[in-house]
């Protein structure tokens, strides 16, 4: 099940990228465009082989824990292929007002998107958890754990990605590094579950926690008791 969990997870971020009208434009070049576009068969090859060694690359690589942002570099491209499906419909449909009116919605349909929320707003827990932190404890500048970037980032402190990152953790905290708090959001994952394991092992209290986006933050009991120390700042080039 390994492999083909991995190819799933694959199409469903695809489609989270694409949404359903890059989509239905790309299926209807599918169908028509052998008939429509004889003469760019070579470039839609050309197109279709990137795309292609691009999905191949994160099954592989990534597996089951690639994200929707990892196929936005080739997003420009089911732009043009779902544009094509477009031009291909317009080719079939001799009704000229049946044509204007199906453009009409879908442009209608990505104003609505775009003006729906702001830019960014599903983030907006994360940067308000971040400020808050910030606010309560402006002078900690050092490492907190976290499995997501933008509240450490608000928080002005720097972030220790929780993912796969266990041994390194528990490697620093034998060197007495400092770990005051640690950021964690929603349910965590093979890579990073070690993390809200030892927060509750180590007794370690929520200080703030968002319910909506299930945003926790979590400070060590015992923090500048066991005489911790920051990371060093690397050394200046000769």
């Amino acid at each position: 099940m390994g492999p083909l969990t991995s190819i799933a997870r694959q199409f469903e971020q695809l489609y989270d990228v694409v949404d359903p009208v890059f989509l239905l434009g790309m299926l209807y070049l599918l169908v028509r465009g052998r008939k429509r576009l004889t003469g760019v068969r070579f470039g839609l090859t050309a197109i279709a082989v990137v795309l292609a060694c691009y999905f191949v690359l994160f099954t592989v690589t990534a597996g089951v824990h690639v994200e929707e942002r990892y196929y936005r570099p080739v997003l420009p491209f089911f732009g043009l292929l779902a544009a094509l499906g477009a031009y291909c419909f317009t080719q079939d449909v001799r009704n000229r007002k049946v044509v204007y009116a199906v453009l009409g919605l879908i442009f209608l349909g990505f104003v609505v998107v775009a003006v729906r929320e702001p830019v960014r707003a599903h983030r907006r827990p994360q940067t308000e958890a971040g400020l808050w932190l910030r606010e309560r404890d402006p002078d900690y500048k050092e490492l907190v754990v976290s499995n997501w970037t933008q509240p450490v980032y608000y928080a002005g402190m720097k972030h220790f990605d929780s993912k796969g990152t266990r041994d390194l953790f528990l490697e620093l905290r034998k060197r007495d590094v400092a770990f005051k708090y640690f950021i964690l959001q929603g349910e965590l994952g093979a890579w990073d579950a070690w993390a809200q394991e030892y927060v509750d092992e180590h007794g370690w209290p929520i200080i703030h926690r968002d319910a909506g986006a299930d945003i926790r933050i979590y400070q060590d009991p015992q923090y500048g008791e066991r005489g911790e120390q920051p990371v060093p700042a690397p050394s200046a080039a000769p």
